[in-house]
């Protein structure tokens, strides 16, 4: 079964607020004495507030150190209150919180059942399975004569495809290649490479753009951007590039910082 990861965060949650509010517990308790008000009536002023006889004292600018250590217990007292209120609530939620969720349900049951069963949510492995099984049009006209082989035994159209797309199947990320994409308006186009991101569990897309310092192929791939863009499928949300020239080749520490941002 897998961790529930709401009840995982909360307990992250409450060991941040521990955390904080040890911090916060020292530092009120080494600030200066006292509270302060500022007056700004017809200029700024400081005033510290004695808290056993309500005495406001005047402190002068010169002592700005402990105008700040006065300024930061008010803030650091209020941090405090304010994750005290947080922390009791997580606790409380969490004796409450369920063991198992409605979506990890699924999961307990044996094969024989699942068999039977539409879940209202499917653990992730069977929905990448789910995903991978499903048909989809691939772009056609590959010749097979120039084409690289992947890891995976798919053919591709240049070496720098044949890279990302082992360095996809080594990180276990599902993808597919030259997937057909109908866009809003109707158009149809084939992404190079179309990324399941299991966070979201939405479709994302990434482009090699393999000879930008050939003048028609650029102004293909800024047209082919800007495709995407007029049907909401934004770069550096849903969308993603690489790019290389006969002398700059494919970065792999370059696409894996791609990979992970298009993921995240």
């Amino acid at each position: 079964m897998t961790l529930n990861r709401f009840r995982a965060q909360l307990q992250s949650r409450v060991k941040l607020l521990d955390m904080l509010i040890n911090q916060k517990e020292k530092a009120v308790k080494a600030a200066p004495p006292g509270r302060m008000i500022i007056s700004n009536s017809c200029k700024v002023q400081y005033f510290r507030i004695d808290e056993k006889t309500g005495e406001h004292i005047y402190i002068s600018k010169k002592n700005i150190e402990i105008i700040k250590g006065l300024a930061q217990k008010a803030y650091d007292t209020n941090v405090l209150n304010n994750a005290y209120k947080e922390k009791e609530m997580l606790e409380n939620l969490l004796k409450k919180y369920p063991t198992i969720t409605m979506e990890e349900y699924f999961e307990t049951l044996s094969d024989e059942r699942k068999k039977l069963i539409s879940p209202v949510w499917l653990p992730n492995e069977d929905y990448i399975r789910r995903w991978q099984r499903a048909p989809y049009i691939q772009k056609k006209g590959i010749d097979n004569e120039q084409c690289f082989l992947t890891n995976r035994g798919e053919h591709v159209r240049s070496k720098s495809e044949k890279i990302i797309a082992d360095r996809l199947n080594d990180r276990n990320i599902p993808y597919r290649y030259e997937a057909e994409l109908i866009l809003e308006d109707g158009s149809v186009i084939h992404p190079d490479f179309t990324l399941l991101n299991m966070r979201t569990r939405t479709e994302v897309y990434l482009e090699h753009c393999g000879m930008m310092d050939n003048p028609k192929y650029a102004n293909q791939a800024v047209r082919r951007i800007n495709l995407y863009t007029r049907n909401g499928i934004l770069l550096g949300d849903r969308l993603w590039i690489t790019m290389e020239t006969d002398q700059v080749p494919l970065d792999v520490s370059l696409l894996d910082k791609v990979i992970n941002q298009a993921l995240s």
